[in-house]
């Protein structure tokens, strides 16, 4: 009977010796995927944020969603979302002022902008192991990128506009 014993103590020391690394690796790779997830919704809803006004003030907006988000996170392991470069409008059409001939004032008639609204990414993320494996250096750092359609109609105005920059066609 003994003899038995000790040898099932001894496999489930040798089994443990092989599932905690694993599990530990699992979870490991589980919060570099929830940190990634993180970011990409992170990046989308900024990018929404950019496009969803007007085009001058798209990085102000993206800014913010992203100063909310980091509100949010208090962990360590996944933290610092932040814009990796200035947000990029790209504005395909924009209505044109132009100068009325009775009163010779500059107006803009208002209308629809159209373009795209990209936003870049990034987030630190601080796993336990995983990290000795990708090059031994912390923070992971992991970006990513996504477009919007600009989705903003310019209210009609005579110059200069009280609450509106001038905006023009590229």
């Amino acid at each position: 009977m003994r003899r038995g014993s000790g040898q099932s103590l001894i496999e489930f020391t040798a089994g443990l010796v092989v599932l905690v690394p694993v599990l530990l690796v699992l979870v490991d790779l589980a919060i570099v995927i929830y940190g990634v997830q993180l970011n990409d919704t992170a990046c989308h809803n900024a990018a929404q944020a950019a496009a969803a006004g007007e085009p001058a003030e798209a990085q102000y907006r993206a800014q913010t969603v992203l100063n909310q988000v980091n509100s949010r996170t208090t962990g360590e392991l996944v933290s610092h979302f932040a814009l990796d470069r200035p947000v990029e409008s790209e504005i395909e059409a924009a209505p044109i002022p132009y100068r009325d001939q009775m009163t010779g004032k500059t107006v803009n008639p208002g209308g629809v902008i159209t373009g795209t609204a990209t936003v870049t990414t990034t987030v630190e993320i601080r796993p336990f192991i995983v990290h000795n494996v990708y090059g031994k250096r912390l923070p992971l750092k992991f970006s990513c990128r996504q477009s919007i359609p600009i989705r903003y109609v310019v209210p009609m105005c005579e110059f200069p506009c009280p609450s509106e920059p001038l905006i023009g066609s590229n």
